[in-house]
């Protein structure tokens, strides 16, 4: 008899595969960068066939620890957007995957993953000392293109962004992971008028900015 009650059950609640890939994260994208403190929009599409909810999480995965940090318990998948800020205890300088899950027991992961680095809370404006990191070259331009050389002694997660000196960022090269020793950015700046500009390497948690003159 409880075999048959259990049996009947089973067939009422609705069953998820966790292969199945319903919800597509749209924001952010895979290698975006957050500072702990900021707040970010989380942005998705829903397939048919979605639970109506799910739950958020960023997924710490070393060799030797995981952590699941919960961003939100339950959401409706069809609200298509949560506002999430990033909690200054969250762990700096390591890759997450963000990913939804659905909120029955087994807990089926429902979506791709996406990469995001946690950093330490960004500074506004320019920084235009080195606070640390690698060996970063002067701009070339040519061609109108520049381009940034610079060395790193580890692996990192590396992007590039061109500003104006008020810091607002005209151009980027989206982050990527770049491996150790040499390696180059390069940015078009064909649109950008006359004038004096600042490029900003940030690699991990550091800042490296160079001045370069369009003329």
């Amino acid at each position: 008899m409880i075999k048959k009650l259990l049996f009947l059950l089973a067939l009422t609640l609705p069953c998820y595969a966790g292969a199945t890939q319903y919800i597509t994260f749209t924001s952010p994208t895979n290698g975006a960068i957050w500072h702990r403190g900021s707040t970010y929009t989380i942005t998705w599409t829903v397939a048919a066939g979605a639970p109506d909810s799910m739950s958020i999480h960023l997924i710490y995965d070393s060799s030797n620890l995981v952590l699941d940090q919960t961003i939100k318990a339950s959401v409706a998948t069809q609200a298509k957007s949560f506002t999430y800020t990033v909690s200054n205890t969250t762990g700096y300088s390591s890759l997450y995957n963000l990913q939804a899950e659905t909120n029955d027991f087994n807990e089926d992961q429902i979506s791709q993953n996406i990469n995001i680095t946690i950093t330490k809370p960004s500074t506004s404006g320019i920084d235009m000392e080195t606070i640390s990191g690698p060996s970063v070259s002067i701009p070339n331009i040519k061609n109108g293109s520049l381009s940034l050389d610079y060395t790193l002694g580890d692996a990192a997660m590396v992007s590039l962004n061109i500003c104006d000196i008020s810091g607002k960022v005209l151009g980027a090269v989206p982050a990527t992971m770049n491996e150790a020793g040499p390696n180059r950015a390069t940015v078009d700046i064909r649109t950008l008028p006359h004038g004096v500009y600042v490029c900003r390497l940030q690699v991990g948690t550091a800042n490296i900015s160079r001045k370069f003159l369009v003329q």
